[in-house]
């Protein structure tokens, strides 16, 4: 995808949550099934550093020791079930569960663990901030931490109002779209190698994401949003941030959107894709693979860019993270809608 149809589908996007942002944040209260399956991965991997890793991190450092993490924070679901619980977040067999069985709104609390603990995390396009709540919610016995960024403020409304939240206001898309005219960038498109999905080797190097200045974190997530962000190179490089924002043994998680794969979802899309590219005199041909372009709730004009992540794309966006900044693939599972696959979760963990 050219930089100018990248642009033009992020102010598309831009305008929409602008307009719509009242009417969004209604539909989108109740936390995830999938975000207690990554948070359950995250502190097992948290508590337990991978067997080949060196020693942990000096605790004094300010985020989160390694070791022991899953015994301070204890997930909380209905009857006070732990994160060990829960089905294992890499079990593509277990039960997707039901997300009411959290209170919400949670009873927020964040002042200081009794053994002085925190959980800094990281939230990239944070929305509502509901995947905050549905921390504190969660974790009621740890001091939580989280620098949360998104490009609508009037979504994040109610950040002020929740202790240990900071909010930043950045247009993330604007700025990896910024990296693409670089020399590197360049370079590589004079060469013929376009990072692609099919070349997820040439991805990264030339599409920096630069962050606003953050303690690095324990757990960096983004969720509900990748599927926003135009081209391959673009999505791979958002990715590539999270983990760079990690403190050493820190993990990332991202959902990805399947939504060509629901019946009902895959209509819609029919429907409202070939409206879309009329009405916004878009050619089809500038689009990559599984670009749609989505209405909502009847309102006239109301279009969002999406994209639809086939399990190769997966795959090769683990691929290219993993190679460019040295980091592993965690995990791996489907959660989310009555289908409980509407959505791919992908983790990635640094060395500690």
């Amino acid at each position: 995808m050219d930089t100018t149809t990248a642009q033009r589908l992020n102010e598309l996007n831009a305008r929409f949550y602008r307009e719509h942002a009242s009417s969004f944040s209604a539909t989108r209260q109740a936390p995830w099934e999938g975000w207690r399956r990554c948070l359950a991965r995250a502190l097992e991997a948290l508590g337990e550093p991978h067997a080949s890793d060196p020693a942990p991190a000096d605790p004094a450092a300010g985020a989160m020791p390694p070791r022991n993490l899953q015994a301070t924070g204890k997930i909380r679901a209905s009857g006070g079930a732990a994160a060990g619980d829960a089905p294992r977040p890499s079990d593509e067999s277990a039960p997707a569960g039901d997300a009411r069985r959290f209170a919400w709104p949670p009873n927020a609390r964040t002042s200081p663990a009794p053994d002085g603990r925190t959980l800094r995390v990281l939230d990239l396009a944070c929305g509502n901030l509901r995947f905050e709540r549905f921390l504190m919610d969660a974790l009621p016995d740890l001091a939580i931490r989280v620098d949360a960024v998104d490009s609508c403020a009037t979504l994040a409304d109610g950040a002020t109002a929740l202790p240990g939240v900071r909010f930043h206001e950045l247009d993330v898309v604007s700025a990896l779209l910024g990296g693409a005219g670089t020399a590197a960038s360049q370079a590589r498109a004079e060469a013929g190698d376009r990072a692609s999905a099919d070349n997820p080797t040439a991805v990264v190097a030339g599409a920096p994401l630069a962050l606003p200045r953050l303690t690095p974190c324990d757990l960096a997530v983004s969720f509900g949003f990748l599927h926003h962000v135009p081209g391959f190179e673009q999505r791979a490089a958002a990715l590539a941030a999270l983990v760079a924002q990690l403190r050493p043994g820190g993990v990332a998680a991202v959902s990805l959107w399947q939504f060509l794969d629901d019946e009902r979802l895959a209509r819609k899309a029919a429907t409202s894709h070939p409206a879309a590219l009329v009405d916004l005199g878009l050619d089809e041909s500038a689009l990559d693979e599984g670009d749609r372009l989505l209405g909502w709730q009847d309102a006239l004009g109301a279009w969002r860019y999406c994209h639809h992540f086939a399990e190769s794309e997966v795959d090769a966006l683990s691929a290219a993270v993993c190679a460019a900044t040295g980091a592993r693939e965690l995990a791996r599972f489907s959660a989310d809608g009555a289908s409980g696959r509407l959505n791919r979760y992908l983790l990635l963990q640094v060395s500690a």
